[in-house]
């Protein structure tokens, strides 16, 4: 068990306190996490193209007799 000089102090946020903050923040457990920004449009459009060739890529069988 460590001592409570060994234990991280968290300090934890309010309501009122994430209102004020400016950026995307999310605020959980009063604990502040950064929110990542959405992808673009370019990437979503390089994301679907992935996965429509993953998804829907033919099965190509191959005879062996």
């Amino acid at each position: 068990m460590h001592s409570l000089a060994e234990q991280a102090v968290i300090e934890h946020y309010t309501r009122e306190d994430h209102q004020r903050w400016q950026g995307d923040w999310e605020l959980i457990q009063g604990i502040p996490l950064a929110i990542a920004p959405s992808p673009g449009i370019a990437h979503q459009r390089v994301s679907g193209r992935l996965y429509a060739q993953c998804v829907f890529r033919p099965i190509v069988t191959i005879d062996s007799a």
